[in-house]
């Protein structure tokens, strides 16, 4: 029997009650599903309250492990410069469950999960809507905790968050008329740095398939996302809350991956990993530096990298990085020696021939060897075009002819 058709079961054998009945009793709602009733200014909710000690392992990391890092790698883990000086111990990680996997208009977060460090321990809070009369208050909570992390230099973490999560949140509290915190508050969506450096390895780029080949969690008693939806409408027709208990077990699971995950993206960039993972994209990774412009920095990560013991093809993109911060930076004899050994490693490297000619023509002004550069570049070109044809080649052609036509006629004049 499938879990689909063990809830069915469940589904057709549970007692038919409902939360809004005058007889409902919170004692046996809480029999049922961990929380307690917890009253807002807007009427209650259900919480659900789990606290744990940081030194706890989720995977193979310590909960409390993000405490100990600098945050100043937020930066490129975010792509933001103001991001340097946020508060570690302030971060809100939020998680919710809805309605719906796609939002849009009646689209409702049933389930918010928030997490947050406090004396020294990390607490799991859910705030659980046990009918729709209750979402004003769930919202309002889950606000509370925002402005709290605002007030303190702290940000909003989420997996896919600034996509879902958030605008979800925020037109819900629109509806409701509650005043949504500041919109420009820092939101680390932990999605996009993820994809940045786990891409290219992994097919899925999951909360749940990252956290198990990332943080060696594996998830026990979890329920599909596809089913989340249906458990809560399945909860409001029988008033059985049974279902929706790996519900909250899967959205402390996805908060707990996120505090993980976070910890391990600032120690890649922080340069504390311990092995050089064939699993991170490192070149699509540096990106970052060069994105944020922040070139010293790009040129310390890629000159470690260059350190390593790399396979041909990723010390030729790293030479590549290496010759293009010298170049940003007008250092071109600098830059040189890297496109040379770029070519050492790969023959049919275009952009070394091109980036050496330019060199050579515009800056060292040694038209000879522009001129020779130029000539490899047009000779190994029609190698790569009879093994991997591509239109791309006849345009890359064009323009190393137009240089090479260029090159001969100021070496006709200087002569």
């Amino acid at each position: 029997m499938n879990l689909k058709e063990k809830l069915a079961k469940l589904d057709r054998a549970a007692p038919i009650f409902s939360s809004a009945s005058p007889d409902f009793e919170i004692s046996a709602f809480a029999a049922l599903l961990p929380g307690e009733e917890f009253p807002t200014e807007f009427g209650p909710c259900w919480r659900n309250r789990i606290s744990y000690d940081t030194a706890s392992l989720h995977g193979r990391y310590r909960i409390g492990d993000i405490l100990d890092v600098d945050a100043a790698p937020l930066v490129y883990v975010a792509k933001n410069a103001d991001y340097g000086n946020i508060r570690l111990e302030n971060l809100l990680f939020i998680d919710t469950e809805a309605t719906g996997l796609s939002g849009g208009v009646g689209t409702v977060a049933y389930l918010i999960g928030i997490g947050f460090f406090e004396d020294e321990r990390f607490v799991i809070e859910q705030f659980f809507m046990r009918e729709f009369s209750e979402e004003s208050a769930a919202l309002q909570s889950f606000m509370a905790h925002f402005e709290r992390a605002r007030g303190r230099n702290g940000a909003i973490v989420s997996f896919n968050g600034k996509s879902f999560d958030l605008p979800l949140l925020a037109n819900r509290a629109v509806i409701h008329r509650l005043d949504w915190p500041d919109p420009n508050f820092a939101n680390i969506d932990v999605l996009h740095p993820a994809r940045r450096l786990w891409k290219e390895s992994y097919e899925e780029c999951t909360l749940a398939a990252l956290e198990s080949r990332v943080l060696g969690v594996e998830r026990e008693g979890d329920v599909p996302g596809y089913l989340i939806p249906e458990l809560y409408f399945r909860y409001l027709r029988t008033g059985d809350p049974r279902p929706l208990g790996p519900v909250f077990y899967h959205n402390q699971m996805d908060i707990l991956s996120l505090v993980g995950l976070l910890n391990e993206m600032i120690k890649l960039y922080q340069g504390e990993a311990e092995n050089l993972s064939d699993d991170v994209d490192w070149l699509r990774m540096g990106r970052a530096y060069d994105d944020m412009r922040a070139y010293d920095d790009g040129l310390k990560f890629y000159q470690d990298l260059l350190s390593q013991d790399l396979p041909p093809g990723k010390r030729t993109g790293v030479l590549l990085r290496i010759a293009a911060i010298h170049k940003k930076n007008r250092q071109y004899v600098e830059a040189v020696p890297f496109w040379q050994e770029a070519l050492q490693q790969d023959g049919f490297c275009l952009e070394a021939y091109e980036e050496l000619a330019k060199a050579c023509e515009h800056r060292i002004i040694d038209l000879e060897k522009a001129k020779n550069y130029t000539q490899s570049a047009l000779e190994n070109l029609g190698v790569i075009d009879e093994l991997r044809p591509n239109p791309y080649y006849e345009e890359a052609r064009q323009g190393l002819l137009w240089r090479l036509k260029r090159l001969e006629r100021k070496m006709g004049k200087s002569v």
